[in-house]
């Protein structure tokens, strides 16, 4: 029986479906995340592997085609853009593009379903969705806290409201890591941590019935009223800012003891202030008085009329 011979096309096609083709099948990874990486320079891209939020080891998985890397790349991205400027509408473009591709990625890892999953594949499906949905939730924080004054304010709203909308697609990526903890055997600190995004974002909340139900009869000119809600909305702005930027925190650690209590109140006070100092907190938290809290720690913080920081510190210990 004589050999039989194989077409150049039968040979491609074979190396198509070769098992490791199988095996990446589904992985349909945005291309603007790895450009963005990988237009980067050497002393931006190590800053950004740094950054607090980028996903331990991804120097070595940055390059790697796997959910890994994918979370890596998303990460990165992310810290890299939001460390450019915002002068220029290129700029906000960049930002929305690298948001709405962390979104297109977390469906892309819902999505992949490998023929032959390897060990630890629910575990790496979690991971990656964790660190995309907090990459896409940062990204419309900066975006949704800019001052109304800036210059592209206008654009900017009109980018946040440009349907598929930045806060539901944020809110809807951490809902799909939320579904895969319990598979990929989450623990109750990090499922947690999502919720606070859930609810720190309003996510469950439909503003737009919201916006449009009229207030109760009782609370429509009642000075009082105004004033508690005032209040209530300065401290609540204040708590859902330092919920979406707690990950800057924990390079503070160092302070605390082994149980989250300052062990040097004025090195605590002095390393969380010289990271609040330099937070855009949004205008409607203009004139709060409230307490940071960082693990069994609480920092002193008051805002001035303008939503900048007037007083910071001291750190005392939680009840």
């Amino acid at each position: 029986m004589r050999p039989m011979k194989l077409a150049l096309p039968s040979l491609m096609l074979l190396a198509l479906i070769a098992p490791g083709a199988l095996a990446a099948r589904g992985l349909d990874e945005p291309p603007g995340l790895g450009k963005v990486v990988k237009g980067a320079r050497g002393t931006d891209l190590s800053t950004a592997l740094a950054a607090p939020g980028v996903p331990p080891g991804c120097s070595e998985a940055l390059g790697v085609a796997d959910l890994a890397g994918l979370a890596c790349r998303g990460a990165v991205a992310a810290v890299l853009v939001r460390g450019r400027p915002l002068d220029a509408d290129r700029d906000l473009k960049a930002r929305v593009a690298v948001a709405r591709d962390l979104a297109r990625a977390a469906d892309a890892v819902v999505a992949f379903a490998p023929l032959s999953p390897p060990p630890g594949f629910a575990r790496a499906r979690f991971d990656a969705l964790a660190s995309l949905c907090r990459a896409l939730m940062a990204s419309y924080d900066e975006l949704a806290l800019f001052p109304a004054t800036h210059p592209l304010a206008a654009r900017l709203s009109a980018a946040l409201a440009e349907p598929p909308e930045l806060r539901k697609a944020a809110c809807r990526a951490v809902q799909q890591a939320l579904d895969a903890a319990a598979p990929g055997g989450a623990g109750v600190e990090e499922s947690g941590a999502l919720l606070g995004l859930v609810t720190s974002h309003r996510c469950l909340v439909d503003e737009g019935r919201l916006s449009s139900k009229p207030k109760p009869a009782a609370l429509v000119g009642s000075d009082e009223a105004k004033r508690v809600a005032a209040s209530a909305g300065a401290e609540a702005a204040v708590a859902d800012y330092v919920s979406s930027r707690a990950l800057e925190l924990e390079r503070c650690a160092k302070h605390l003891d082994a149980a989250g209590r300052p062990v040097d109140v004025e090195k605590a006070a002095a390393c969380l202030c010289g990271i609040v100092q330099r937070w855009r907190f949004p205008p409607r938290a203009a004139g709060a008085t409230s307490d940071v809290p960082f693990q069994r720690a609480l920092l002193a913080l008051h805002l001035d009329e303008r939503a900048a920081v007037a007083t910071c510190g001291p750190v005392r210990a939680a009840p």
